[in-house]
């Protein structure tokens, strides 16, 4: 049984099933990046409102399949989550096949497959209505496809790379730094296929090339032109603008779509949480560590040793490593979030699953009992990492934020006048607004901020505070145009705005 393909492969899809589902039925703690963009997004798609829906500010692939899946009846943030668990179960078979390539047995891919679904910083960015899992897709699609080309070459593998690159591209557009680094690793292979005389090479390299990269910019030429139709420079988004518009002629033009609305403020408030120097260089290195997953990154370590001695697959390795170095270089320049590392867990894989194997047979040779052992510690350890990535969909932490949402959502027509228009909710976190269907007013806790916005803020028909926004709190009960609304959960106070009283 430990040793059937099938019947492991099959426990990783269901297990990997049976956590989508978790997060599709009983996940309700969003992210704030969902909260504040993508479901907006997702939202506008729904209404037709395009602008907004295909903002040249963010991605638009993962956000514009959930739009599509709303049309059914599912809310902005449930959709997210299928597309987003779609992808994480999508992954698998891939991986099972980038897995055999260099682990060489099906049962020991398999396994490898398990660790992939197992893993707490996959669940928790697979399966919560974030970009990642799509990005991890692709790549991995990528590699998967360049790993075949090296066993036989086939157009078919050229024109899905192309696809594939593109897809990845419009998961997230700083990912196109991929499209260079993929195509010099197709071109790689072929030149070292040592079957077909060099002239006959390079005419491949330079035809399987082109097509790649044709392929690719016919599949993002909407989203390109799109982007040059609103901001005057044709970029996958907004950020590209700017260094685009420095080495080709183009000129910027002003750009302004609006997810939410933001309460203008004129102090600035320094925020003293950031980071200089070294310490933001070990912030980046603790972000490699946890979004690579600790445990597993021993183990790959261990298994990159073993791999080096047996000197098998160098440049396929080399590859994968390539493509870990190139998301650091690129996040160092953008962002560090340990959620944008996962993909560092994904290409180290095969070498966790080697030091992994490593350990077990170590254990199991040394004394045979060892091995229920092991299948006992397994099982603890694949609860113990279910639940560690689950904690979203489990835990509950949140609660309050969607409960005031819904509450908000089902009293609205007892203190605000009928409009066709969304209700205008003020709160410094997105969650609330979401949940309630409104129009998010993004205001600061912050005492002499909240006072410069008081203006802005009197629009709001609802004004959620938390109770640790002890100094916004004193200040809105001071203001006769709102009161304070009896609701059942502590955490929060409702002020509602008392224009829509009835006289």
């Amino acid at each position: 049984m430990f040793s059937n393909k099938k019947w492991i492969l099959g426990l990783a899809i269901t297990l990997a099933c049976l956590i989508s589902a978790l997060h599709i039925f009983f996940c309700f703690d969003v992210y704030d990046d969902i909260a504040a963009y993508y479901a907006l997004m997702v939202r506008a798609f729904t209404d037709g409102e395009f602008s907004k829906a295909f903002t040249v500010d963010l991605p638009i692939l993962s956000t514009s399949m959930a739009g599509l899946l709303t049309h059914t009846g599912m809310g902005p943030f449930r959709a997210l989550v299928v597309v987003s668990c779609l992808f994480y179960l999508a992954s698998i078979p891939i991986l099972y096949y980038v897995l055999k390539y260099f682990i060489k047995r099906e049962d020991y891919a398999a396994w490898g497959c398990m660790l992939f679904v197992l893993a707490p910083k996959i669940i928790r960015f697979s399966c919560t209505g974030l970009l990642n899992p799509a990005k991890n897709f692709f790549i991995i699609s990528a590699v998967a496809l360049i790993l075949a080309s090296t066993k036989r070459l086939k157009w078919l593998h050229t024109v899905l790379l192309g696809i594939v690159l593109a897809g990845l591209a419009l998961a997230r557009a700083e990912t196109i730094v991929f499209l260079p680094l993929l195509v010099l690793w197709y071109a790689y292979f072929i030149f070292i296929d040592k079957k077909i005389e060099l002239k006959k090479r390079l005419i491949k390299i330079f035809l399987h090339s082109l097509v790649i990269t044709v392929i690719f910019f016919i599949c993002v030429s909407p989203r390109l032109y799109q982007s040059y139709k609103a901001i005057g420079v044709p970029t996958l988004d907004v950020r590209q603008a700017s260094y685009v518009s420095k080495v080709l002629p183009f000129v910027k033009k002003d750009y302004n779509v609006e997810l939410y609305i933001m309460a203008e403020r004129e102090t600035l408030i320094p925020n003293t949480k950031s980071k200089r120097g070294w310490a933001e260089t070990w912030k980046g290195v603790e972000c490699f560590t946890r979004g690579a997953y600790t445990p597993y990154l021993i183990l790959a370590l261990l298994g990159i040793f073993l791999w080096w001695k047996k000197k098998k697959d160098r440049p396929e390795a080399f590859m994968l490593f390539s493509i870990i170095a190139l998301n650091i270089a690129v996040l160092i320049t953008i962002s560090n979030s340990v959620r944008y590392y996962t993909i560092t867990l994904i290409m180290f894989l095969p070498f966790t699953f080697m030091g992994l194997k490593f350990i077990c047979e170590l254990l199991v040779n040394y004394k045979k009992f060892f091995k229920p052992i092991l299948i006992i510690l397994f099982c603890a350890a694949a609860i113990y990492q279910i639940s560690n990535g689950s904690k979203k969909a489990i835990k509950h932490k949140y609660d309050y934020e969607y409960k005031s949402g819904f509450w908000i959502d089902a009293n609205k027509d007892k203190f605000c006048k009928p409009s066709n228009k969304r209700i205008l909710v003020a709160s410094s976190q997105p969650q609330y607004a979401l949940w309630a269907d409104a129009q998010w007013l993004n205001i600061s806790d912050n005492k002499i901020q909240f006072t410069e916005q008081l203006k802005k803020i009197k629009e709001a028909d609802f004004v959620v505070l938390e109770d640790d926004q002890a100094d916004a709190i004193e200040i809105l009960k001071r203001q006769k145009e709102f009161k304070l609304i009896e609701q059942e959960y502590p955490q929060v106070l409702i002020f509602v705005n008392r224009r829509g009283e009835k006289k």
